[in-house]
């Protein structure tokens, strides 16, 4: 299946963000380090949630596999560094990243298996769902986690540290009305060192 290719990528590839910020190499996570992170994350996140929630649970399963999957696409255009920002306006940026990103995921899903083609563009394509924001608190978390460690070893400097930390929390505090796990979860994460 050509769709194996992919996963390879997605094991030797490394994320972008931190080889221009400065880490070593060999300290970089590769895009199949994070995924795998982010789809553990999710899943304990999903279950805090569900336990606090009288009714409407979510789907742990659909949850999961947008989690893993969800720098997939990447892996047929490679990790673009978000500091490009820096030199193309947001707005045009954004459209060109949405453009890149649904052109990678029909390259994908031309890969994938004619049996799975349909979940698969439903996974990668519903970014509605609370399922996929799940995922993508789980993502930010995931950077706040790999900050510290790098921050740890001197990887990073503190405007860097605090770039990275500041971006992320604001972005995770955006959620805390939708998803009642999300205060404990700062809480226990502000006590982590």
């Amino acid at each position: 299946m050509e769709i194996f290719e992919n996963l390879m990528i997605m094991k030797r590839l490394l994320r972008q963000g931190w080889v221009r910020a400065g880490i070593p190499k060999s300290s970089i996570e590769s895009l199949a380090d994070h995924s795998w992170a982010v789809a553990a994350l999710t899943y304990l996140f999903v279950h805090l949630e569900n336990d606090l929630r009288k009714s409407k649970k979510l789907d742990t399963e659909k949850a999961i596999l947008i989690a893993l999957f969800h720098d997939f696409p990447e892996s047929e255009y490679f990790d673009i560094d978000k500091s490009v920002n820096n030199i193309i306006e947001s707005n045009r940026l954004n459209e060109f990243l949405q453009e890149l990103e649904e052109g990678a995921l029909e390259k994908l899903i031309e890969k994938t298996p004619n049996s799975l083609r349909t979940l698969f563009k439903k996974i990668l394509a519903d970014k509605d769902s609370e399922e996929y924001h799940i995922a993508r608190i789980a993502d930010l978390f995931d950077l706040l986690i790999q900050t510290r460690s790098y921050k740890k070893k001197q990887f990073l400097d503190e405007n860097q540290f605090e770039a990275f930390q500041t971006n992320a929390m604001h972005q995770i505090k955006e959620y805390e009305n939708q998803f009642f796990f999300i205060r404990t979860v700062l809480e226990d994460f502000n006590q982590f060192s």
